[in-house]
């Protein structure tokens, strides 16, 4: 009866490291392709990163060229209107210098004299 145990754990024992060892290699496998399949997802995450990354970077030497045109722009604006404030000055001067001129020679009444006839 023990020699019949002992055969019996013998051959328990044996197909359990037989199946065991199949379960091994089984889950194994399926560690493989998780990992496989991770390196996958980790691969394509990279290469969506790319991408967003690719994009964000022509968007911004997009607003940059943008910037550049608007700055220049602007610029050009400021130098127009400080030529224009200079030409207003000047015209200003020279219609005065006319206003003198003409009540000198009595052409035109006084600012003095517009003011009290009113």
């Amino acid at each position: 009866s023990s020699r019949v145990l002992w055969t019996l754990a013998v051959t328990q024992f044996e197909l359990m490291n037989k199946f065991g060892a199949n379960a091994w290699r089984a889950s194994n496998t399926q560690l493989e392709q998780t990992i496989a399949s991770m390196k996958k997802s980790i691969e394509q995450a990279r290469v969506g990163i790319d991408d967003i990354n690719k994009e964000r970077k022509l968007s911004q030497l997009q607003a940059s060229e943008t910037l550049r045109n608007l700055q220049s722009l602007y610029d050009d604006m400021i130098f127009r209107n400080f030529e224009i404030d200079k030409e207003c000055a000047t015209l200003e001067m020279q219609i005065k210098k006319l206003k003198d001129e003409a009540q000198k020679k009595g052409l035109m009444p006084s600012e003095d004299e517009m003011q009290t006839s009113s």
